[in-house]
């Protein structure tokens, strides 16, 4: 963790070590200079004067190099504090609840939901359309890379990296003193939105560090323990944009200047007809102690294939289903996956996030939590279901939750399967039970 974070954050300050590095070029230069020619040197004054400045030049640069390390290594009493509302230069405090999507996605008939999640004082709001669900259904989206992006994130965090860093530094400093797992890594991210008309998906390769600097510090305050004073405002990065009647709505992915990295989560269905379900544990970054799906996490490179996004998310929900349930077989062979939907996180700056099913080559039994993200809830995670009906007695269970227990990610995948199911009855059935 602590390399991740020291080698991201000399890549942010490549300007200031290829000068570091100049300046340690000339040093050494003048001083092989004066060491060679040393009876001429007392009698030029002006070389030695170079010297003089270029040592200054040089040390001075290594030693503000070194303290501004140890600062982003040094522990400050603050915590990051989730607010319910945005703070707009020009629409002033917005509260995330009565935001709404934006003019293109309204066209794509995309509609609001929220979800009362424990130990948020306010209800989680999420946006998806089920007219872009349904193409998930029947098609597929081919995949293309797009660099622009990728150097617009870039140059947002370079110009506000004073602030956006304060937050990484805390959530690191947070991460290692309560032992949470916080690495960086190349990841797959959405740079325009799903383009259904052509068939195609735009990405590019980012960084998961980046995301947490753009998107989920975008409703989060940075505050003083002691005063709970707002040193560092995060909502300002909110990405917005105003409607046809000029009211701000949630910028699409297109206009949005935040990283979007993919999200994936998958239910598991086991050959002898058990649905699992984990719950998240304390190590991870999301949805602590929460009920969630049977494998969820982020899209990386490893999960590209070729040129077709559908693969490329299946490959990503086949890959955190292995990892967190400690299944022995290789994700290309778990079984058979359907994406049931899309949607977007608003909390995590419009995040976007995708849900499927998988009929496992597994039984029960195989299933095992990795105990290092998840862990078997108090309550029964395994449910035996021979038949829709029962599946739909425990859907409506987990969609009927008052105690706000389950994630977003699961109550969004849970949500998604109960529209297949009233729309694609058979369809369902003979997926998960084979013919009828």
């Amino acid at each position: 963790m602590t390399r991740d974070y020291i080698l991201y954050l000399a890549r942010l300050q490549r300007k200031t070590l290829f000068e570091l590095g100049v300046n340690a070029f000339i040093f050494f230069f003048i001083v092989l200079e004066f060491l060679t020619s040393w009876t001429s040197i007392r009698e030029s004054v002006g070389l030695f004067a170079i010297f003089l400045l270029a040592a200054l030049n040089f040390f001075w640069g290594f030693y503000s190099m070194i303290r501004d390390l140890k600062n982003f290594l040094t522990h400050e009493e603050s915590y990051i504090e989730q607010a319910s509302y945005i703070i707009h230069p020009t629409y002033g405090k917005i509260t995330l609840t009565d935001l709404e999507p934006s003019e293109y996605e309204k066209s794509n008939e995309f509609q609001k939901t929220q979800i009362n999640v424990a130990d948020l004082n306010f209800p989680e709001t999420v946006f998806y359309s089920n007219k872009i669900n349904r193409y998930f259904w029947d098609n597929e989206l081919g995949l293309i890379f797009d660099g622009k992006k990728q150097h617009q994130v870039k140059d947002l965090i370079k110009q506000e990296k004073n602030e956006l860093l304060e937050f990484l530094k805390n959530r690191f400093t947070y991460s290692r003193k309560n032992r949470k797992i916080f690495y960086n890594g190349r990841m797959l991210c959405l740079s325009r939105d799903l383009d259904i008309n052509n068939g195609v998906a735009h990405v590019f390769e980012g960084e998961y560090f980046d995301n947490y600097v753009t998107n989920e510090i975008s409703s989060s305050q940075l505050c003083d323990s002691e005063t709970s004073r707002v040193l560092v405002d995060g909502t300002k990065f909110f990405p917005l944009e105003e409607d046809i009647d000029s009211k701000p709505t949630v910028s699409c992915i297109t206009n949005s200047n935040l990283q979007n990295l993919i999200g994936a989560c998958t239910l598991a269905f086991t050959k002898d007809n058990y649905l699992v379900i984990w719950k998240q544990n304390m190590r991870v970054q999301q949805s602590n102690n929460l009920l969630v799906p049977s494998g969820s996490g982020s899209a990386d490179l490893r999960d590209v294939e070729a040129s077709n996004f559908n693969k490329t998310l299946i490959n990503t929900m086949h890959r955190e289903l292995v990892e967190e349930s400690m299944l022995d077989l290789d994700p290309h062979d778990i079984g058979n996956t359907k994406i049931l939907g899309y949607y977007r996180w608003v909390r995590r700056g419009g995040l976007p996030e995708f849900a499927g099913i998988t009929k496992v080559n597994l039984s029960v039994a195989d299933f095992r939590p990795e105990t290092m993200e998840v862990q078997v809830p108090k309550t029964a995670n395994k449910f035996f279901v021979d038949s829709l009906e029962k599946l739909e007695k425990v859907i409506d269970k987990f969609l009927n939750d008052s105690q706000g227990e389950i994630s977003v990610p699961l109550h969004m995948n849970l949500l998604f399967l109960k529209y297949y199911m009233q729309e694609r009855h058979t369809d369902l059935e003979k997926f998960l039970f084979g013919e009828i």
